[in-house]
């Protein structure tokens, strides 16, 4: 019977064994060391999997305790890159890797196995912006759908989820400067400096966002 799709969690399992039966675990027919290796390489596992003493042979103790989280999640997404399945889910199983192996380990997927459909569940929104179409689920309830460029267009709260901390920040920066604008207004400023607000764009162009120079000049 056909697999018609691999589901791979965030947490992964690995069981006592070889790296070579991990990932052909479940399998029925003979696999080659040359797809080994090309499932490794597409889920970005390759590099340390060579390292290993034994190589596809190397020891994997229960629970993968020598491997660490990132190679556990890269060494799942090999086993089920294997099964060349009609769909691959991925349900935030990156979690663990940099945004720069996981933009590889995707691309990977995309550009070898072009008849699997990827399916991906993530929290982390710079994943999915390589998605042809994004589901955006809150409380389970489908709030959008397009792609990257569509919601960032339609959708506050996806922009919102792809820059989280920029409310955060702004707020910062707009308290800092009001706290800074109180202490300008209390000191009286340097004879040969106007006072902050009203330095001209002649004197100063970029004095909106040159404020720690004008402080370092007026001595505060």
């Amino acid at each position: 019977m056909a697999v018609l799709d691999c589901y791979v969690p965030q947490k992964v399992e690995l069981f006592k064994g070889s790296i070579r039966s991990n990932l052909t675990l479940g399998l029925n027919q003979e696999v080659t060391d040359q797809e080994l290796w090309q499932a490794l390489e597409i889920a970005q596992a390759k590099d340390f999997v060579s390292e290993k003493e034994g190589l596809l042979d190397a020891l994997v103790e229960a629970g993968g305790r020598n491997f660490s989280g990132g190679q556990k999640q890269r060494l799942s997404i090999a086993r089920a890159v294997l099964r060349q399945a009609p769909f691959l889910i991925l349900d935030d199983a990156t979690s663990a890797l940099d945004t720069i192996t996981e933009s590889r380990l995707l691309k990977a997927i995309r550009e070898n196995l072009p008849n699997t459909s990827l399916i991906l569940i993530s929290q982390r929104t710079s994943t999915l912006q390589m998605a042809d179409q994004i589901l955006l689920l809150e409380k389970g309830e489908l709030l959008a759908i397009g792609n990257h460029e569509n919601l960032m267009k339609s959708s506050q709260v996806y922009v919102k989820s792809m820059h989280p901390n920029m409310e955060r920040r702004t707020s910062m920066r707009r308290q800092t400067a009001n706290q800074t604008l109180t202490r300008l207004a209390k000191r009286p400023c340097k004879p040969s400096l106007p006072p902050f607000p009203s330095l001209s764009r002649n004197y100063c162009p970029s004095w909106l966002i040159d404020l720690p120079t004008y402080l370092d000049w007026a001595g505060i």
